[in-house]
This record gives structure tokens, sequence and C-alpha cells, in this order.
């Protein structure tokens, strides 16, 4: 029989084999289970990482390739570059040394790419987290949430700062604009940034037959937008999101391309509004020549967007 062993995070159990504990040894586990001292006697353990950061680490101890991380092991809570960062702090954290060597240049270059990418948009080189801007109370690193929007003052400039979220919804409002909105916290979004002094331009939506309370957004039409692994540009996702609505309750008399096709087989079923596993924005002021309800605008950056069919596939 196999020597196997137990490790339980934050209540899920994992079953460990000699031979995974092995692969990177010397590390935690094998100084735990394998070891000379007493507590090597134990074959289970319980620690309060993240279980499903855990899974690619099951996977790298099994000698299987795990970069790049695919989305079902990035957690809900966090976005797919914090997930690596925190896979790295996991690898550390259980001494695989290997692991370690492996992640710690991809760390370094997509906090490269994301710096760069904060320079070409004139951004504060940091980003938060929408759920600690709903949640009230002070923000890490200086960051700041005011009537210039959320941002960081940097050299005595004023910079807005990226804001990172997972599963909002997006939903396409015809006219170029989107309303972006949390379904379990619809109700916070005016009015937490408002406590804040921030006047976001807000709208409602409606979602089989409920009504929640949004945030009125543009697609940069620069940002990189994924649907459905399609990958495109905002401009040609709005310009697509257009010629599905057109398009799809007739056939057209052109071919269309597999951008407008997918958005024509999700608007079919219930609507252009897409769930964003990841997506990153700004709040800041207004251009003085935009015509907005409020001075504050809300810009879409990035997204990495499925439909809402296929969110509620995966709970199969």
């Amino acid at each position: 029989m196999l020597d196997k062993y137990t490790v339980t995070l934050r209540g899920e159990a994992f079953t460990l084999y000699r031979d995974q504990i092995e692969f990177d040894a010397p590390n935690y586990f094998s100084n735990l289970f394998l070891g000379d001292f007493s507590e090597s006697q134990t074959r289970t353990v319980e620690l309060s990482r993240s279980p499903e950061l855990f899974r690619a680490i099951v996977d790298y101890m099994s000698g299987y390739t795990i970069l790049p991380l695919t989305p079902a092991v990035v957690p809900a809570t966090m976005a797919s570059d914090s997930a690596l960062e925190n896979l790295l702090r996991d690898a550390e954290f259980y001494g695989l040394r290997g692991l370690v060597a492996l992640l710690q240049p991809q760390v370094t270059a997509s906090k490269t790419v994301f710096f760069n990418a904060c320079q070409a948009f004139a951004l504060a080189d940091q980003v938060v987290d929408l759920s600690d801007l709903l949640r009230g109370g002070e923000l890490a690193d200086g960051i700041l949430c005011d009537e210039r929007g959320v941002g960081c003052v940097r050299e005595g400039t004023w910079h807005p700062v990226p804001i990172k979220a997972s599963g909002m919804v997006i939903e396409d409002n015809s006219d170029g604009w989107v309303t972006l909105t949390e379904p379990l916290l619809h109700e916070k979004l005016g009015s937490a940034f408002r406590d804040r002094g921030t006047l976001v331009p807000t709208r409602s939506c409606d979602l089989d037959g409920h009504t929640l309370q949004g945030i009125q957004a543009r697609i940069l039409p620069s940002a990189p937008i994924i649907v459905e692994g399609i990958e495109t540009g905002g401009k040609s996702f709005v310009g697509a999101m257009a010629q599905a609505s057109n398009y799809a309750w007739r056939n057209p008399t052109t071919s269309v391309d597999d951008l407008t096709g997918a958005l024509m087989r999700i608007l079919k079923n219930g609507g252009l509004a897409f769930v964003a596993e990841d997506i990153f924005f700004t709040i800041r002021l207004k251009a003085a020549d935009m015509w907005c309800d409020s001075s504050i605008k809300v810009c879409i950056l990035a997204a990495r967007l499925i439909s809402r069919t296929a969110a509620a596939r995966r709970m199969l």
C-alpha cells in the first residue's frame, strides 16, 4: 500500500503520497511527515492556507506543468495576477524551493507588465480591490477615494488607481455604455462611494426580473477584452455588441466574425450580460468636454468575460 498523508486546508482534505512529498524535498511536508523528529509520526495536518491554490501545488508535486494558471485554479476572491503572487507565497510557506524558483520570474514579469500598463494610462502602479472600497474604512498604501475618484498622490500629482474585481455582471446598454453591478452587493455600489465623497454615475439594470443598482461605465477603445476565450479590443467589442443586437433576431445577409457570432448566441440565451472573471477599471474625474450626468467617469481598462450561461454551467 502506498504511504499517504492527509492535508486539510480550511476544512477541505487533500491526500499526498510519499512520491509527491519527495518531489521537491526537503520541504514542509517531508519534514513533517517523513523526518526523524517525533512529530513525523503523524499522517495528518490542518492548515489555514488556500485550498484552491493548493490544487496547483499538488499538480506541481505530481510533476505536472502548472503555468500558466487556469481560471479554475484562481480563487474567486483573487485576480489572476494576485493568485500567481499568492501561489509564490504558499510555495515559500511550504518550502518548495523548486516551485519558488519557477514562480519568482513569473511574478516579477507580471509586476513589470502591470507597471508598464499603468504607465501607458498615467495610472498609479497600485491596485485596490472593489470589496475594500465597498467595505468602508481606511484604504491601504495611501489610496484615497474622494471627489477626484479613486487614486493616490505621487509627487504632488493625482493619479487614478486601477480597481480590480471578480464576479461583477456587465450588461450592455445598447448606447455605447455598459452597466457594472455586483448582484449581492448592488445596493452598496452607489452609497459606499457616496459616503466616501465620490459621486459615481449610477444606472439600474434588469437581471431575471430583478432591478439592480449599477455603475455606468465606458469600455476604453484600447482595453483588452477576452470574451468566451476570444481576444479583442474595447472598440471592436463595443462594435460587435451593436452588430449582434442588430443581427440576433434575423438572419444576416453577410457572414459575421467569430466574436459577433458568439455575442449573437449569448444574446439569444438571455441578453448581452456577462460575468467578469477578472475586470480592472478606474473611477476618475471626467474631461471637461465629456458629457455625463456625473463629474466622475468610470472606464473599463481590461476584462475577461464569460456568458452568464457559461458561469451557471460551472455549478453542474
